[in-house]
């Protein structure tokens, strides 16, 4: 009978489609979303925001010392003695150090926050790609048409 037929054809084509979206759904995970996630979570990710917060603190320890240095400043105008004197120089020449340790700090963290800014645009632009063609070699299957005339993507 024709009733059966339909219902027949209508739960192999149902079934059709719930394979090819799990088969999509599947790649896109693997091509797009997994390599995504790793390189959020990523080892030159992880180690630029190492250099950052070494950065944060070492910048606070140099205000620190500036405060230090001024204070010996001011209390050496009112004292002339040579233990003061030694202190101060000792409080600048530790200021000078932390300085350049800043400076130098602050171009490799820098230097690392953009070569993984660099490395993410070019994995995301690839991994959009992936998705593109993934959508253009699929558009004669039923999952991506669902899919395409569902979100939009064309």
């Amino acid at each position: 009978t024709p009733l059966v037929i339909a219902s027949d054809f209508f739960g192999s084509s149902h079934n059709s489609i719930e394979e090819e979206r799990e088969i999509f759904l599947k790649i896109l995970g693997e091509q797009v979303a997994e390599p995504l996630r790793a390189q959020i979570t990523g080892a030159p990710l992880e180690d630029a925001r190492h250099l950052t917060h070494r950065y944060d603190k070492l910048r606070q320890e140099v205000e620190a010392q500036v405060a230090e240095v001024l204070r010996r400043r001011l209390k050496s105008r009112g004292s002339v003695s040579a233990e003061s004197s030694v202190k101060l120089q000792n409080a600048e020449a530790r200021l000078i150090e932390l300085k350049s340790t800043t400076v130098a700090l602050g171009r490799e963290a820098t230097a690392a926050m953009l070569s993984v800014e660099e490395h993410q645009q070019q994995m995301t632009f690839h991994k959009l790609c992936t998705m593109v063609l993934l959508l253009i070699f699929c558009e004669n299957c039923t999952c991506c048409y669902i899919l395409v005339s569902t979100y939009g993507y064309k």
